[in-house]
């Protein structure tokens, strides 16, 4: 439901509040006074892309704002930067405004020529025939693609190379830091001739020092050198330790050419899983998917069968629903045309024949199921389907005995005629008021009109109207009471 509609600077609109009722809102105005300029708003708040000429002359910024269902929605069209979408002040696309607002639908002649577009939702809601086939067609799609996948997995599995890996990462089992300790003992390794010479050079000079001590030792009872005395202890101490590791060092030291041959296969042994498999930590991650795709090959075999055994399952019972919902589509067929038949006739269509077709098609999320609306207003024509047939006036009155006949049974809370009873007579246009005037007990309407015989049966009635100054013109909108009422129903019929 529409309230508090806002418009600024859109078309001839400089300011303008309208306060739609619940009920029927009529609104009529002479030709070329601004009637179109609410229509565009109502279309820019419902997702419509904007267009910079919307916006009044001398303005860079038009703005729509209204109360809908309960959210503030507003949308803003700039000159020189794109248009805005906002509910609730929160930035949104203009898919998600479409969403939000999918309840407010607005029924024009375009929307008449779109009539094919929607046969399949307006059976369905006549019939009350509920969504749980889009459910069961997901669950089908969700077991065919288990099954493929495990299909696909059955033909992907190469045991014996993934094994093979998985035996390769095991048997070397590289360990986090053993390749930096295994090059820091091979480059030992390499120079251990050369580190022993160099040790026997060092030791060879320390094993001299015994004169030193001996000096040291003798310089104890000279009180002014005691400070100096203890440097030297301490120095020859150190001497002496650094000598014992020396040799300590030297006795242990590895110069076995098998242990290097051993040193540097594990690094050629690392090297090679680097190269394959990555860093230490890939290949443990590697290790476990291994050994989760080898625990899932071995029972691939009982999946797939379970997953076959699923799909033929889902299979079955969605072509049962499928048959199921065809058959209450059939059903509401039969009800729904010959609603829509009195309806036209009632709409001073006393000749038209229509009927709705079901044919079968591929199967999808809406059943398998073609919906054919096909009509024919005049006697001699062949029946047509609806986007074949050229009248407007036509199709706009199929659309109104279409909605007529579905009231109470969709779920939108707001429809919106735009001179719905166009190309008619003023008896038909009578019937159409009364027609909009039940149909607004159970929803919000609003409906833009030229027929005195529609605007009487207004719960709420809005009159637009141009302006014209200096400054140029500009379109009124007002809310008429029981005395501008019968004002402009005088207008509207030639009267004063």
């Amino acid at each position: 439901m529409i309230r508090n509609l806002s418009i600024r600077n859109l078309i001839l609109i400089e300011k303008a509040e309208i306060d739609f009722g619940p009920k029927l809102n009529i609104i009529t105005g002479e030709t070329g006074a601004g009637k179109s300029a609410i229509l565009s708003a109502i279309r820019l708040l419902l997702g419509e892309r904007a267009d910079v000429d919307l916006i009044r002359e001398g303005a860079d910024l038009g703005v729509v704002e209204a109360m809908i269902d309960g959210m503030l929605v507003r949308r803003e069209i700039h000159r020189s930067k794109p248009s805005r979408c906002f509910i609730d002040d929160e930035l949104v696309s203009l898919q998600e405004l479409r969403e939000k607002l999918s309840s407010i639908e607005l029924i024009d002649q375009a929307a008449a020529h779109k009539l094919s577009e929607n046969q399949r939702e307006y059976l369905d809601a006549f019939g009350k025939i509920d969504d749980l086939f889009t459910g069961q067609f997901q669950a089908l799609k969700g077991a065919e693609k288990r099954a493929l996948e495990c299909l696909e997995l059955k033909k992907s599995a190469n045991v014996s190379k993934i094994e093979e890996d998985l035996a390769e990462i095991e048997k070397v089992h590289w360990q986090s830091e053993e390749e930096e300790k295994l090059a820091i003992e091979h480059h030992t390794l390499t120079h251990a001739q050369e580190l022993l010479e160099k040790i026997a050079n060092i030791t060879a000079l320390l094993a001299e020092i015994s004169p030193l001590k001996r000096l040291t030792f003798s310089l104890e009872q000279f009180q002014p050198l005691k400070e100096c005395t203890e440097w030297l202890k301490t120095a020859t101490a150190n001497l002496d330790e650094a000598n014992r590791f020396l040799l300590s060092y030297a006795d242990r030291l590895d110069t076995d050419p098998n242990r290097l041959f051993a040193v540097e296969k594990r690094l050629g042994q690392i090297e090679s899983l680097k190269r394959k498999f990555g860093s230490v930590a890939e290949m443990a991650v590697l290790r476990t998917s291994l050994k989760e795709k080898i625990e899932q090959f071995s029972t691939i075999d009982l999946a797939l069968e379970e997953a076959n055994a699923a799909l033929k399952k889902a299979q079955i019972k969605t072509a049962s629903m499928a048959e199921e919902l065809t058959a209450q589509r059939k059903k509401a067929a039969v009800l729904f045309s010959a609603a829509i038949v009195q309806e036209l006739i009632t709409l001073n269509l006393p000749e038209v024949r229509f009927s709705i077709e079901i044919l079968p098609k591929p199967l999808s999320q809406y059943g398998a199921d073609e919906i054919l609306f096909l009509f024919a207003a005049n006697p001699g024509t062949p029946m047509l389907p609806t986007n074949q047939v050229a009248s407007g006036g036509e199709l706009s009155r199929l659309l109104f005995a279409i909605k007529t006949a579905l009231a109470g049974k969709e779920k939108n809370s707001c429809l919106i005629f735009d001179e719905i009873d166009s190309n008619v007579g003023g008896k038909t246009a009578s019937i159409l008021g009364a027609k909009l005037d039940r149909m607004a007990l159970g929803k919000q309407l609003i409906a833009i009109t030229h027929f005195v015989q529609v605007a009487r049966f207004a719960t709420d009635h809005f009159l637009v109207s141009k302006k014209t100054t200096s400054l140029g013109a500009k379109t009124l909108i007002a809310k008429l009471e029981e005395k501008t009422r019968a004002e402009e129903y005088a207008r509207m019929t030639g009267g004063t």
